[in-house]
């Protein structure tokens, strides 16, 4: 086992930091040749290097008699071998050609690896897919559509369950893990199924591998190189869009929000990845703390996360890369709908209700006489300007207050039911709820947008104007002023 094998695992848990005695790494295995390869590999290694090792084993039920002939096997096998095994009974109903199996028996697998590494407090799960498996599955992606990251295959390091899911052999063909076998003299099982086009997986192994391979020897070894190539500018591609991403998020509370004049003049390629990003993050994030129906949309509302490389389909991609260069709104999976309003892409639930839903739990508090404000994210500055001149033209960014006005005790809060303001200059007062639609500041901000009142008379809107309570002659001293802050998404 000495050959390419061992010292693939080698490389692949020092460069994952984990070749040492502490570190506890649990092997999947089937009974298959790759998986048993694996298994006897770390086996080997853990010899020389003192890690904790153990092993789980899924039997579907998919196969009868088969499937626990397998378990058998590996049990053995494990037992030869002193590795501690724990074996999950999938039961999962239907034969290898039912619709959505593998998708079925995947998910199976992956819940109870995920499962197993947080009992064990395992640092790494040991996959054993070979070359001639990325091949397959570049090819499947291929088919599907995929983009830059479907094409790049499977990565031979990824986050799994609390750790890493580490693919050790992904640069070895499935023929050297089988020789490897037979020149050591160790059994393996074969899956009968393999032999059968029961999915597509198995149609291109068994049809379009062979035609490739006869038309390129070395199909298998470009396609796996192709991939590696293609992770590298995904990475790069990926870290641009991330950053711009966090550039143009607009945090407030209650609202998903993007800023347009940041996303437009990115290219093409960075701007469909920040997208994707953003509405991957949402459903991953924010909609599963919401599931079982406590938030809007009762208990019947979507709520699963979307896996990473399927988080909107092209066609959704591109309709929403062009909603962020006009206005227009539509329609996205999950139940969500995205807005774009003048000067940004709102992403909420379709009947209009944020994704999560803005609680105002900051208690009412009066202006101190000096220093910071804090409501919520936002900081505020109240200064005192003394003798010093003040320009009546900063109350939209600056409120002035005066020592009568202070005296009333006006306080920095949130909009509440009932609230009016009149505007400065103007003949009369209006709901809040009219002057926000009048100054086009967009409803998920509403919510949480920062005003100073008194009782339900609003005097100042931070950011967006000052009411005509807050005048003061021209020669006014000892005026107070609230600075607001500088990154409200407002136009």
């Amino acid at each position: 086992m000495q050959e390419r094998i061992v010292p693939a695992l080698r490389c692949i848990l020092e460069a994952a930091s984990l070749l040492r005695e502490d570190a506890t790494l649990l092997a999947a295995v089937s009974g298959g040749a790759d998986s048993v390869a694996m298994i006897h590999a770390a086996a080997a290694l853990r010899q020389e290097e003192g890690f904790r090792l153990a092993a789980v084993h899924v039997e579907h039920g998919l196969r009868g008699a088969g499937s626990q002939e397998d378990a058998n096997f590996v049990t053995a096998l494990c037992g030869e071998l002193g590795v501690p095994l724990r074996v999950y009974h999938a039961r999962l109903s239907g034969g290898m050609d039912g619709p959505g199996t593998e998708d079925r028996a995947r998910r199976a697998r992956r819940a109870f690896f995920q499962t197993s590494m947080g009992d064990l407090q395992a640092d790494a799960l040991l996959l054993a897919h070979h070359r001639d498996d990325q091949a397959e599955t570049i090819l499947m992606r291929l088919l599907r559509g995929a983009g830059t990251a479907g094409l790049g295959g499977m990565r031979a390091t990824t986050p799994f369950g609390g750790g890493v899911l580490l693919r050790p052999f992904l640069s070895i063909p499935r023929e050297e893990l089988l020789s490897a076998l037979q020149r050591n003299g160790l059994t393996y099982r074969e899956d009968p199924s393999n032999s059968e086009p029961c999915c597509l997986r198995n149609q291109l192994r068994l049809q379009a591998m062979p035609l490739l391979t006869a038309c390129q020897p070395k199909a298998s070894q470009h396609m796996a190189q192709t991939a590696m190539q293609l992770q590298w500018d995904e990475d790069c591609l990926g870290a641009m869009a991330a950053e711009n991403l966090r550039a143009a998020q607009i945090t407030w509370p209650g609202a998903c929000a993007l800023r347009c004049d940041l996303l437009k003049p990115l290219p093409q390629a960075i701007l469909l990845r920040v997208l994707r990003m953003w509405v991957h993050e949402a459903c991953n994030s924010i909609l599963p703390r919401l599931a079982g129906g406590s938030a809007p949309g009762g208990a019947g509302y979507q709520t699963a996360a979307l896996p990473s490389e399927r988080a909107l389909s092209l066609t959704d991609s591109l309709r929403l890369y062009h909603l962020v260069l006009e206005r227009g709104r539509m329609n996205l999976p999950q139940g969500l709908l995205a807005d774009r309003t003048g000067s940004f892409l709102h992403l909420m639930r379709q009947d209009g209700s944020p994704l999560e839903p803005f609680q105002d739990m900051t208690p009412l508090g009066v202006l101190p006489r000096s220093g910071e404000y804090c409501l919520g994210p936002h900081i505020f500055q109240l200064k005192f300007f003394g003798g010093q001149p003040f320009s009546a033209g900063l109350g939209c960014t600056a409120l002035p207050l005066s020592p009568a006005l202070l005296s009333h005790n006006p306080v920095l809060r949130y909009p509440q039911p009932g609230d009016r303001f009149h505007p400065f200059g103007a003949s009369g007062s209006k709901t809040l709820r009219r002057y926000f639609t009048d100054r086009k500041v967009d409803r998920p901000f509403r919510a949480a947008w920062p005003v100073v009142a008194m009782g339900s008379d609003v005097l100042w809107v931070a950011g967006v104007g000052a009411g005509e309570a807050s005048r003061f002659p021209n020669n006014a001293q000892n005026l107070w002023a609230l600075q607001s802050p500088a990154n409200l998404p407002y136009p």
